[in-house]
């Protein structure tokens, strides 16, 4: 009796999981047209940063350091790739070190700030 509420527990996360990254990709879809040409390019632009956007937003995007040293010009750079004078693209860079932790937020004005919660 135990085991089949366990395997029942066990197939509704499964599904719950699968349901929850399907309609992830369903509603928001992967990046098409210019979204997808920034977001390529950008990554091609650079070699110490890299482009990782982040589903169903089009405000932030998350950029990776590839190497321990945090180079802010190939920032500013890199974001001249993702947000133009038409202002289509990211606003607001999520600037992360090599491990994955978050650093800063880079403004497409080539401020920053680092965000304190939600």
């Amino acid at each position: 009796m135990a085991n089949g509420k366990i395997m029942k527990a066990t197939i509704i996360i499964i599904l719950s999981s699968f349901i929850f990254h399907s309609c992830n990709y369903l509603m928001c879809g992967e990046l098409t047209g210019e979204w997808k040409f920034k977001s390529e390019r950008a990554n091609k632009a650079s070699t110490v940063l890299k482009v990782e956007d982040i589903p169903c937003e089009f405000y932030y995007i998350n950029v990776m350091a590839t190497t321990k040293v945090i180079d802010t010009p190939a920032i500013d750079a890199l974001h001249k790739y993702l947000y133009d004078e038409k202002k289509v693209g990211w606003q607001v860079l999520l600037v992360h070190n090599a491990e994955g932790k978050y650093l800063f937020s880079h403004i497409y004005n080539n401020s920053n700030y680092t965000q304190k919660g939600d």
